[in-house]
């Protein structure tokens, strides 16, 4: 997900956006947030209106945030991210996270409570 971020590919949807479950409306959504050719609408959950909306389209797929996996990452041209989408696979991975302009930013590494403080050294 670092990676579709990095190469521009990965489209965060406003909190305004709304997925209405008309497959017409569902295509001129997801054309304006950018997609041109295959594209993965990913959610915080099942959403219905969101898979009636784009069951009927040929190179769209929608997925909750818990289900993705690195293959219906590579097999589409952008990922188009719900904001609650976003917020989830944060908490579920908690790895590089994906501001609202598609940039990535790595977190702080967290320290080894277990390593800090001890010797590697053999006494």
């Amino acid at each position: 997900l670092s990676q579709r971020a990095a190469e521009g590919l990965v489209a965060v949807a406003d909190d305004s956006v709304e997925f209405s479950g008309r497959t017409g409306e569902t295509a001129k959504l997801i054309e304006a947030l950018g997609a041109t050719r295959t594209a993965l609408v990913i959610s915080d959950g099942v959403d219905e209106r969101l898979v009636r909306g784009t069951r009927n389209l040929a190179n769209v797929n929608a997925s909750p945030a818990d289900s993705i996996n690195t293959y219906a990452l590579i097999t589409h041209d952008l990922l188009i991210l719900t904001q609650p989408a976003l917020r989830k696979i944060e908490q579920l991975w908690g790895a590089a996270t994906v501001a609202d302009d598609g940039e990535t930013a790595a977190p702080e590494p967290a320290a080894d409570a277990a390593s800090e403080g001890e010797d590697s050294g053999d006494a």
